[in-house]
């Protein structure tokens, strides 16, 4: 999987508008069933702190649902702001 930032170098870390991914079938798969996961994790974790006036921000690492991907020098992470999830 290659990862491109747009206006940054690959070892800067800045906020970017345009990110540019390139990955096979396999790659898309299971970045494809990461999400899914990782969206079924958030909704039961909002659901059972249904009470609570602040549930912060979660994260997710590509590089945990793939084995290939843990070797690999390229990451990516999915930050996820749980209070959206009581609007």
């Amino acid at each position: 999987m290659k990862i491109y930032v747009e206006g940054s170098a690959a070892e800067t870390a800045s906020e970017s508008s345009n990110i540019e991914i390139l990955c096979n079938k396999d790659e898309l798969n299971i970045l494809v069933d990461a999400l899914l996961k990782f969206r079924l994790e958030i909704e039961h974790y909002v659901k059972l702190n249904k009470d609570k006036t602040d549930l912060g921000i979660t994260h997710m690492h590509y590089q945990d649902y793939d084995k290939k991907a843990k070797e690999s020098a390229t990451d990516i992470v999915f930050y996820v702001d749980l209070n959206t999830y009581k609007e």
